[in-house]
This record gives structure tokens, C-alpha cells and sequence, in this order.
């Protein structure tokens, strides 16, 4: 395998405009290293908004992490953003413990 791309509704989290039944979702997107930078990427999502289109959708979102410098750049060079969101997830191991030091 090249590379691959997963493309349908969005998930239930994102935004309304991303849930919207006339927009398609990129929920997946890989290519192998040593195989970036020649166009795979850009022929696979051309594909897949080809596709799209075909099957009656007006619009294509994707969501990518901003930690993936290199996917961000990717997506940024095809998407223009309209929608930020910041999510902090804890560690449940230390989120809560017999003892607090509060308690102590």
C-alpha cells in the first residue's frame, strides 16, 4: 500500500457545518513516508472529492490535529479553515487518587 483515504459523513463531535448532509468528511488519511511529496496525497483527494461529488455532496471537510505539522500543511495547502476547537484530555490514572495532597 501507497497510501489511503477514508472519506463519509462526519463524525458526530464535529461542527455543525461539517454534520451538515451535503457536506463529506476525510475522517483518514495516510501515505508512506518514503512515498511523499510526488503527488499521492493531492491524486488521492482529488479522487475522493471526485467521488463526493458524484454522490451529491457540495462540500468536503477534513479535521486533522495541529501537533501533525506535516498533515496540517498538506491540508491547509486544499482546505481553507472555518473551524478551530482546542480539547484538553486528561489522564484518568492521575486524575483522581485515594488522597489528594489538598487532603494531606
Amino acid at each position: 500500500m501507497i497510501g489511503m483515504m477514508k472519506s463519509g459523513p462526519a463524525n458526530p463531535g464535529a461542527s455543525f457545518i461539517a454534520l451538515d448532509p451535503g457536506t463529506c468528511s476525510i475522517s483518514g488519511a495516510y501515505v508512506r513516508p518514503d512515498r511523499q511529496r510526488i503527488g499521492v496525497g493531492a491524486a488521492l483527494l482529488s479522487w475522493v472529492v471526485s467521488r463526493a461529488r458524484e454522490e451529491g455532496f457540495v462540500r468536503c471537510c477534513v479535521d486533522f490535529e495541529a501537533y501533525n505539522v506535516r498533515g496540517g500543511a498538506f491540508w491547509l495547502k486544499h482546505f481553507a479553515p472555518f473551524s478551530y476547537s482546542v480539547i484538553r484530555r486528561l489522564d484518568e490514572r492521575v486524575m483522581f487518587t485515594e488522597r489528594s495532597p489538598r487532603d494531606a
